[in-house]
């Protein structure tokens, strides 16, 4: 069944799934290759919650079709915890954490450093406050940012930092991965529209992908 909540799209089927583990490692290989070896979970509910912003609305088709039974909560413009141009996903954590999935996913960061500009500090505390939110002994992955030209260089800059920012942070838990969106751009920058932020139709299947290669 399906709700719609907002911009985002709550995709939602109860079905079995078993993760193949947590570990700390980055998981930037190409999808389509074995996920990280790590301890083997129990069986919950779903696979996985994404908590995103207009990428993940964009991609929600394929997150769908490539993650049966995963819950999506994406709104375009939605920063971490201090709201600028729509909602704070911080808002969002108490009810997605009652959901029973083995992996919590964050598409998050773009909003905060890119468009508005947080200082690191306030970043650095909101990434941890949404940690600690979520739950630092769940499984939780998150989707490193990436911005490009036309892009101005100080943005460009900005999100470099709250990459840093980011993967630090996760590298920190007993059951995390960073999920480098900026690595596969690199390697095809096709995947990004003009503008240098939001996904081509292409984009959209990789984004999905690395997503599902993260969590499986």
């Amino acid at each position: 069944m399906r709700w719609q909540r907002r911009s985002g799209w709550w995709a939602v089927a109860i079905v079995a799934s078993v993760v193949s583990g947590c570990s700390a490692a980055a998981t930037t290989a190409p999808p389509g290759g074995p996920a990280p070896a790590g301890v083997p979970t129990r069986i919950h509910a779903v696979p996985a919650v994404v908590l995103g912003d207009s990428l993940s609305v964009q991609a929600t088709e394929h997150l769908s079709a490539k993650i049966p039974g995963v819950v999506v909560d994406a709104v375009i413009g939605r920063t971490i915890a201090t709201p600028n141009l729509t909602d704070a996903a911080m808002e969002r954590v108490p009810e997605l954490r009652t959901v029973d999935a083995a992996w919590f996913v964050v598409e998050l960061g773009t909003n905060d450093a890119t468009f508005a500009g947080y200082p690191d500090e306030q970043m650095s505390a909101e990434v941890a406050g949404l940690l600690d939110a979520i739950g630092r002994e769940r499984c939780i992955a998150w989707v490193l940012p990436y911005v490009s030209d036309p892009r101005t260089p100080m943005q460009i800059a900005d999100t470099e930092r709250f990459r840093t920012i980011a993967a630090t942070a996760v590298s920190a838990l007993g059951c995390g991965r960073v999920l480098d969106w900026g690595d596969m751009v690199k390697k095809n920058p096709n995947l990004l529209s003009s503008d240098g932020v939001h996904l081509t139709e292409l984009g959209m299947q990789r984004l999905a992908d690395l997503v599902a290669f993260g969590v499986g």
